[in-house]
């Protein structure tokens, strides 16, 4: 590995005469690599492997150009076509017209007014939670936020596209085992082939065909229901395009549910994992949640669509974990033409990396980066900061169809959870992360205490 200054037009780096080289140093430390990256070459970097170019971009400005500005010149580019096996042509992974086709069509999903509809099933899930885990509180057990959220989220996300629950562990078994598989491929620098009868591709493709068959199912069953419902399904059953006036077809609407059904719960859960450690470390915070929560809901009944808008602090909590904690952290596109980003140029077919990781902790935008600080997200500080420093849904016109859905379960679920207990970090267990993706490789583990009607107020 040698370092380079600008040459030939290209931003200063790291050239690599071994391409494997490069990718091994990153699958140690990915998220290292890239603040490495930036504390060293500034806003923009690149590497070089051979004869491919990569360019990694950590400024606003310059993410900015690429999600919005110039946003039809660039593909989502080899990452996403080493996932492309699990997601086909739904909405996560097609291109170009396809995907504005599909975007239309499915947007009427997430208005907001059906949103707010999602929200009794978000909250019958969260009391079915949170009455499960009185046994923990009964016997001073500690749970694993990690797994008991992906379980949450699993649920949320079947209760609102079906209508009803999952019913099978196998499901949420072979859910475990697609993401596991994806990310490894994701991470791979050269991935095997699934058509390849390895053992780990035998195990995704038992579990994929279990999935896909629970999708179909339930679309013929709500086919031969001849059932309107409320439900996600309902809404992409009778879903049209605008333009054309066309369905989905059975092969779009496995697609897009298998799409809905894996980024809907896992990123989300995540989040909501991390939220609750985080109070459970910040007793202040956390006690200006409850005390949002009890003056907005009152005892006793369930958060609506409605009240949700009236969490403002909460939501504030859960705008900061995503910043500390991004579901994507790195968001790859590549250049169909060339382009000049940041006055150097881009060759067409590099790939360019948005380190939202990163830019999260940019010094330029973030004070004390690395400090859980809710109230960041302010009204006030909000319109201080550049729109793009903070991303964690991606931006442009590919911004996360799902965001405002996925805000609401969290904030949801955080302040009915409140309500009810107290989150306390277990000191028999510390906090081990994965780097790779951004997530806890040994859980988050907590311990639950009941709030009393004469809590008092606790200090940081």
């Amino acid at each position: 590995m040698t370092r380079t200054e600008v040459r030939d037009g290209k931003p200063p780096g790291l050239r690599y005469a071994v391409p494997f080289a490069v990718a091994a140093e990153f699958r140690r430390d990915p998220l290292g690599f890239a603040m490495r990256l930036h504390e060293e070459f500034g806003d923009i970097a690149s590497i070089r492997m051979g004869s491919r170019w990569s360019f990694y971009l950590f400024a606003p400005e310059d993410i900015e150009h690429v999600l919005q500005g110039n946003h039809r010149n660039y593909l989502k580019g080899p990452a996403t076509d080493k996932v492309r096996v699990f997601f086909g042509e739904g909405l996560f992974s097609s291109e170009g017209a396809a995907w504005r086709g599909q975007r239309r069509l499915l947007q009427s999903a997430f208005e907001r007014q059906r949103l707010e509809g999602y929200a009794e099933a978000m909250a019958t899930c969260a009391t079915s939670l949170l009455d499960g885990w009185e046994r923990y509180v009964a016997n001073g057990s500690a749970i694993d936020l990690v797994a008991e959220m992906k379980r949450f989220a699993l649920a949320v996300v079947a209760r609102t596209l079906f209508g009803a629950a999952l019913g099978d562990e196998a499901l949420a078994r072979a859910f475990a085992l697609v993401l596991e598989h994806l990310n490894h491929r994701a991470t791979s620098f050269l991935p095997v082939p699934d058509a390849l009868p390895t053992p780990r591709n035998r195990r995704f493709h038992r579990a994929h065909d279990l999935l896909e068959r629970f999708v179909f199912d339930m679309v013929e069953r709500r086919g031969k229901a001849a059932e309107t419902g409320t439900d996600m399904l309902a809404t992409l059953l009778a879903a049209r395009d605008p333009e054309t006036g066309s369905p989905l077809t059975q092969s779009d609407l496995r697609d897009q549910i298998l799409t809905f059904l894996m980024a809907g719960h896992e990123t989300t859960a995540a989040t909501m994992a991390w939220a609750l450690y985080l109070l459970a470390c910040h007793p202040g915070v956390q006690q200006r949640v409850h005390a949002e929560v009890t003056e907005s809901l009152g005892e006793g009944r369930p958060p609506t669509g409605q009240d949700v808008k009236g969490l403002t602090f909460t939501r504030r909590v859960v705008q900061e974990t995503l910043r500390l904690y991004p579901p994507a952290p790195f968001v790859g596109r590549q250049p169909i033409e060339p382009d000049t980003i940041h006055g150097y140029h881009i060759p067409a077919r590099s790939s360019v990396t948005v380190c939202t990781y990163v830019t999260h902790r940019h010094r330029r935008f973030w004070d004390d980066p690395e400090r859980f600080d809710p109230d960041r997200f302010t009204p006030e500080r909000c319109a201080a900061r550049p729109r793009l420093a903070y991303l964690p849904f991606g931006g442009g016109p590919r911004i996360c169809i799902g965001n405002e859905f996925a805000l609401m379960e969290e904030q949801l679920l955080l302040a009915m959870t409140l309500r009810r207990y107290r989150v306390v970090p277990d000191p028999s267990r510390r906090f081990a992360g994965d780097v790779r993706a951004v997530r806890a490789t040994n859980g988050l583990w907590v311990r639950l205490e009941r709030v009393s009607a004469d809590r008092q107020d606790v200090r940081e």
